[in-house]
C-alpha cells in the first residue's frame, strides 16, 4: 500500500514538473521519481528503525539484538544521505 501510495505521488510530481519546467523534461522527471523513491525508503527505514528501537526499550529480555538496531540506524543514516543528493539532484535537474 505504501508504494502505492509513493507510486501515486512520483506520477503527480512528474504531471507538476512537466508542466512547469523549461529543463530537460525526462531528467527533471527521473530525478523526481528517484527523489519520492528515496524519500518513501527513508520512511521505511524510520519505520523499521523505531520498531527496532522500541522492542529493545519496552522488552530488554526478548532476545532482540542490539545488533539489529545498531543496523537499522546505519540503514536509516544512509537513506536520509541518500534523500539529500536525491533532493539536490531534482533541484540540479528541474532548476
Amino acid at each position: 500500500m505504501a508504494r502505492q501510495g509513493a507510486r501515486l505521488v512520483a506520477i503527480a510530481l512528474k504531471i507538476a514538473v512537466c508542466a512547469c519546467s523549461a529543463h530537460d523534461t525526462a531528467a527533471c522527471e527521473d530525478a523526481a521519481v528517484g527523489q519520492t523513491l528515496a524519500e518513501q525508503r527513508w520512511k521505511e527505514g524510520f519505520e523499521r528503525h523505531e520498531l527496532a528501537h522500541d522492542t529493545l526499550v519496552e522488552n530488554p529480555d526478548s532476545g532482540f539484538d542490539l545488533g539489529e538496531h545498531d543496523h537499522s540506524a546505519e540503514e536509516l543514516f544512509s537513506a536520509r544521505v541518500n534523500m539529500i543528493l536525491a533532493e539536490a539532484e531534482t533541484r540540479r535537474q528541474c532548476g
